[in-house]
């Protein structure tokens, strides 16, 4: 009964220290933002990483890509084909800002072209945990100039 009653006792007192520890963490950062994945997209794109890159193309046109080119990532070597600067001076973003509203976010951030930086945005959509992007009819960013 003495061994019942201490280890009862020993398991309260671990509860106790676990839970107050628990309470002092701070909560885990989201793994997918807006910012976070249009930054791994366009990073894999300038490292030619076309696989990784098209998990960030919006589901239903990875379907239609399939379909008319064999795979998004052959697509989206196509497409980059000579219009990515190989300096490192360049290709370089950063974020300043997500706006969130359910499902669709629009990420304002700021691109480095030729040693100067210009504002920008893209609308993106969030599918199974990741954001994504919606290309144009003609298979571009839908990137425009933000104010």
């Amino acid at each position: 009964m003495k061994k019942t009653t201490l280890a009862l006792m020993v398991l309260v007192i671990v509860l106790m220290f676990c839970l107050a520890a628990c309470g002092n963490s701070k909560p885990a950062e989201p793994v997918h933002t807006p910012g976070k994945d249009f930054v791994a997209f366009w990073n894999a794109m300038v490292n030619n990483n076309y696989s990784e890159a098209a998990q960030y193309i919006e589901m239903s046109q990875q379907g239609q890509i399939k379909m008319m080119y064999g795979s998004v990532a052959g697509y989206l070597a196509k497409q980059n084909a000579g219009s990515v600067n190989d300096s490192n001076e360049d290709n370089q973003i950063r974020i300043l800002s997500e706006d969130i509203k359910g499902t669709n976010a629009n990420v304002i951030f700021e691109i480095k072209i030729k040693g100067k930086w210009y504002k920008a945005s893209i609308p993106m959509v969030r599918e199974d945990g990741i954001w994504r992007i919606t290309l144009t009819d003609n298979g571009d960013l839908p990137i425009e100039p933000a104010k």
